[in-house]
């Protein structure tokens, strides 16, 4: 600490300062491995702060930004292998030390910022997948966010380069999930991040058509739901397939609602009246409902411009119609509408 309040006192170059709190930081974290553990925790702990001060201290001059950020990436890299609090401090320092490394080095050698963020993703990812500790997934996805932010803001083709920077953070998420049996669940935002990363490149072509969109999500999910069915046999289908085949129909039946006489609507209708029977078949709750629902509806649609050209006679005596019928039958409606409850609910 002389050292540098000496430095300080004179117009010493900046390499000097740095190489001082760098000196001093090391030598620290040096002495805390030949000390037991509570007095190496206080050693660390005050190593770190001539280390911040160092990175600091050189981000005037991108070389020397450079080359404390590599010291700095590889003595966190050392501490990693401990599996104490100083493990997990050390994983998240190191994200963010490599991350700024690449960036300061991208700097040094003149490589555009929208190309910096592609190997941070692919080192901080690929570390991520082959240890996946939670401090240091969630570091690594803090710094990844950040770098791609960056790069695709500098981008002159932004839509290309969010979509790349989409598709390798959702292979890596997608490839965690399926090497790790405890990272299932990341299955989810991996097919959604590669999923957007298509929904760019759809957009950024002009194509319009929903159901290019919708329809590779849905499958997805549909294959997925089919899978487990499987594998479960008590699940219910409405659980396992309800949101893939509601996907698949529901945006395709917001269209035909303003244009019903087209093909889209033919194509809608075949596909309902075939989720129906295949739910009748099959005895499933989710196709049989889905394809009911959104055929009705289908074909109220087609059918609202006929009915509005009837004579208001016309309709006000089917109204009536239909109305003393019902009252008529009413317990054999009611027993039938039961009935059809009671299938529905006996269905998977």
């Amino acid at each position: 600490m002389g050292g540098l309040i000496t430095l300080a006192l004179y117009d010493a170059p900046l390499a000097a300062v740095v190489a001082v709190l760098v000196a001093m930081s090391a030598a620290g974290f040096a002495a805390a491995e030949r000390v037991d553990a509570s007095t190496a925790s206080w050693l660390r702990s005050g190593a770190t702060v001539p280390a911040l001060l160092a990175v600091l201290s050189a981000l005037p001059s991108d070389v020397m930004t450079t080359i404390v950020l590599g010291l700095a990436t590889a003595s966190c890299l050392y501490l990693m292998r401990r599996t104490d609090l100083t493990g997990d401090v050390a994983c998240a320092a190191f994200t963010a030390a490599f991350g700024g490394l690449v960036w300061a080095a991208g700097e040094v050698a003149s490589v555009p910022q929208v190309d910096r963020a592609v190997p941070i993703l692919l080192v901080l990812g690929g570390m991520a997948v082959w240890r996946p500790d939670p401090v240091l997934e969630t570091s690594a996805a803090i710094v990844g966010v950040i770098a791609s932010v960056g790069a695709v803001a500098a981008a002159v083709d932004t839509p290309t380069a969010l979509a790349l920077h989409l598709t390798l953070a959702g292979a890596l998420v997608t490839s965690s999930s399926l090497i790790h049996p405890t990272r299932r669940f990341l299955v989810w935002p991996g097919g959604l991040l590669l999923a957007m990363a298509t929904w760019v490149r759809l957009a950024d072509l002009g194509v319009t058509v929903p159901e290019a969109y919708t329809l590779p999500s849905a499958l997805v999910l549909v294959a997925v739901g089919s899978w487990r069915l499987r594998r479960e046999d008590g699940t219910p289908t409405v659980r396992l397939l309800g949101a893939g085949l509601s996907l698949a129909t529901v945006p395709s039946l917001l269209v035909v609602l303003d244009d019903p006489a087209s093909l889209r609507a033919l194509l809608l209708g075949m596909s309902c009246l075939a989720l129906v029977l295949a739910g009748v078949a099959l005895r499933w709750t989710a196709p049989l409902v889905v394809g009911g629902v959104v055929g009705g509806l289908l074909v109220l649609r087609e059918l609202a411009p006929y009915a509005a050209q009837l004579p208001s006679w016309v309709v006000i005596g089917l109204s009536g119609t239909l109305l003393l019928v019902v009252g008529v039958t009413w317990e054999s409606r009611m027993r039938d509408i039961r009935t059809a409850g009671r299938y529905v609910t006996s269905l998977r």
